[in-house]
């Protein structure tokens, strides 16, 4: 018998009620009684009870059953025609390639209508995948909660449930975007071990939870078990890039377009597994920049693995085709590692002044500039790189993550002597970590309505 996985494992859990009310409508269909529907294996009494949704039968019977009434597994199973099946596992493929290189809120369109298409077969590995993909399309388009509310409700269940692993490791970096600590090292503790305890510490599974769980540590103030966390886990890296999965996406919509279902497929599936190869590759990379900041954070810093690491993440980011933002604050880091090594012309040629990149890490690339320019005493330069710093800093806002920019630019400006601007870039810095100056009440005694001057 030649099944889909996902099938058979339907066949096993699906609702026997909903099964049998199938069965029937397809009996009925074809126009059988429950007697020459019956075999030797299933005997007129046990098909009611079947249909009745007393008994569910196994995969070899609702094969059987289904070529009896002239329909195919996936009607009995799923409620839809083959064809239709494979062209709703197509449109989830075309979904998560929205989700992670197109738009958010196309994906969800897709997924809702992959949902209704199902109807009521809810305990599907369709369907686990439809809630999933929902979860992280609503991430994409900028919603933290109801992401998290999604993914919650599939990593609640036991760790045998659909998806279960794959939540697992998307919540927790979510627990710890959202700034929850405590929840992202209990349900990345859980699935590591989980990872461990199957001895799959090499894929990008663990290097996901890895990254995530070191940084919760870090949050929580634990750097030594944020550096432990890293090393739990055995990176692999891979070439692959986006390039090619876009050829191979953009071919399967165009089939697809024209009902070729079967090459749809096949190119959707090629797509998808240079994709997925790629964000291996860039969720290792994010493994490597992650113990590489760790290690140059450190109180006593090891700069040659921590430029190792962020050597590899630089190269890795850049092959993958990943956001040239992402790549460029790694590579600053690099610089950073440089810096402190005093290969200052080194670090210098990773720091393009005029590439285009977002306020933040321009920021930080201007300010590494200035840094470098000050330390070869070129004052004039140095100005000119903290400006331009403080430029794009404003353009950024105040949010909680320029503080420390905001205070580095401070210290240079005092440096330099211009107190004026090391004055306001010391007040942006407080008012990015949520400072603001206390108002002293007037002296005297307080009643209970406030103030009030004395007799």
């Amino acid at each position: 018998m030649d099944v889909l996985p996902e099938l058979a494992e339907l066949s096993r859990t699906i609702d026997p009620v909903l099964l049998g009310r199938r069965i029937r409508a397809a009996r009925v269909a074809a126009g059988l009684t429950q007697g020459q529907l019956a075999s030797p294996e299933a005997s007129t009494a046990y098909l009611s009870r079947i249909e009745s949704g007393e008994r569910r039968p196994d995969l070899r019977l609702i094969v059987a059953f289904a070529a009896k009434v002239d329909v195919t597994l996936e009607q009995l199973l799923l409620g839809l025609s083959r064809d239709r099946y494979a062209e709703l596992r197509i449109r989830l493929d075309h979904a998560a390639w929205e989700i992670q290189h197109g738009d958010a809120a196309t994906a969800l369109g897709m997924l809702d209508e992959a949902g209704q298409a199902l109807d009521d077969s809810t305990g599907s590995e369709v369907a686990a995948k439809i809630r999933y993909l929902t979860a992280l399309a609503e991430h994409a388009r900028g919603d933290l909660a109801k992401a998290i509310a999604g993914l919650e409700v599939i990593v609640d269940g036991d760790v045998t449930a659909r998806r279960w692993l794959d939540a697992a490791v998307a919540l927790t970096g979510l627990y710890v975007e959202a700034g929850d600590a405590a929840r992202a090292v209990e349900l990345g503790e859980k699935a590591l071990a989980v990872l461990e305890d199957d001895d799959v510490v090499q894929g990008h599974h663990a290097l996901g939870l890895a990254t995530s769980l070191a940084l919760a540590h870090r949050a929580r103030g634990d750097q030594a078990r944020a550096v432990a966390t890293c090393r739990r886990v055995s990176p692999i890296a891979d070439d692959a890039g986006i390039a090619l999965a876009s050829v191979y996406y953009r071919a399967s919509a165009a089939a697809l377009e024209k009902k070729n279902v079967n090459l749809a497929a096949a190119y959707a599936s090629s797509a998808r597994r240079v994709s997925e190869a790629a964000d291996q590759q860039i969720t290792a990379a994010r493994y490597h920049a992650t113990t590489g900041h760790l290690l140059l954070a450190a109180e006593r810093p090891d700069l040659p693995t921590a430029r190792a690491s962020l050597e590899t993440a630089t190269r890795m980011l850049t092959t993958a085709g990943a956001d040239r933002n992402e790549a460029a604050a790694v590579r600053f880091s690099l610089a950073r590692a440089l810096l402190l090594d005093a290969e200052l012309d080194t670090a210098l040629a990773l720091l393009d002044p005029d590439e285009e990149l977002d306020p933040v890490p321009s920021a930080t690339r201007h300010l590494l500039i200035g840094e470098i320019r000050l330390r070869t005493q070129q004052n004039d330069a140095a100005h000119a790189a903290i400006t331009r710093a403080a430029d794009a800093l404003q353009a950024a806002g105040d949010p909680a993550g320029t503080a420390q920019l905001w205070f580095e630019l401070g210290s240079m400006l005092e440096e330099l002597g211009d107190s004026d601007a090391s004055r306001d870039a010391y007040r942006h810095a407080a008012t990015a970590t949520g400072l603001a100056p206390f108002h002293h009440l007037p002296t005297g005694p307080v009643g209970p309505t406030g103030p009030r001057a004395p007799a």
